[in-house]
């Protein structure tokens, strides 16, 4: 259905930017998008991350709330698979589970099987982040080189591989590569937040302030 299709796709770019308040909008998107078509696997499996971030950025007061916010990522992530087992990013949404529960076998076998079937270029992006936060850096990075491959001009792969080099603790590379991304798009505060962070890195205090300002 192009419709839902296309509150997919915005949804998916509203998830990727990261941003709170976003993960809002891109709930929104994805919950409109499954009343119109309920079959599309990734539609389920994005709705399942989505579900987590939030719980993650506003983790809720009640244990009622939270318990059916974690049903939500389970509930999501099995309905993908069960739509479609070849699906990437269903697997992407398991391993996500996984990691709330602390399932790090789950967790390592979810992200393989994910790698295996050679995500397009969203899901490579996701994945690499996922790795990056669980400290596969070296697998991120192969993983976000390709995504960047195929979509060289996507800010959020671009920001992926900024976190990826700083993460890694490669400071002065993070600075080299965000000023070269902030000569074609200034306007980026997650390029100019990521050279902060590294100038920090540096203990150079006064650059790191430069670059928030």
């Amino acid at each position: 259905n192009p419709e839902a299709y296309e509150l997919y796709l915005q949804a998916r770019q509203l998830y990727q930017s990261g941003r709170p308040l976003n993960m809002i909008k891109a709930k929104e998107f994805l919950l409109k998008s499954t009343d119109i078509d309920s079959t599309f696997s990734s539609t389920q499996a994005y709705l399942s991350m989505t579900y987590r971030s939030l719980l993650i950025q506003f983790p809720p007061s009640e244990r009622e709330k939270k318990q059916l916010q974690l049903d939500s990522v389970l509930y999501y992530a099995q309905k993908a698979l069960s739509l479609n087992p070849e699906d990437p990013a269903a697997y992407i949404a398991m391993a996500n589970w996984n990691a709330l529960k602390g399932n790090w076998i789950e967790v390592d076998k979810m992200v393989r099987k994910a790698i295996e079937l050679n995500p397009g270029a969203a899901e490579k992006n996701r994945l690499a982040q996922f790795l990056t936060q669980m400290g596969y850096y070296k697998e991120a990075n192969s993983l976000v080189q390709e995504a960047l491959l195929m979509e060289p001009l996507s800010p959020e792969t671009k920001v992926t591989y900024l976190n990826i080099l700083m993460r890694s603790k490669k400071f002065d590379e993070t600075i080299k590569t965000a000023k070269k991304y902030l000569e074609l798009d200034s306007n980026n505060v997650n390029y100019w937040a990521t050279q902060a962070y590294a100038y920090v890195g540096k203990k150079q205090y006064t650059d790191a302030l430069n670059a928030w300002a």
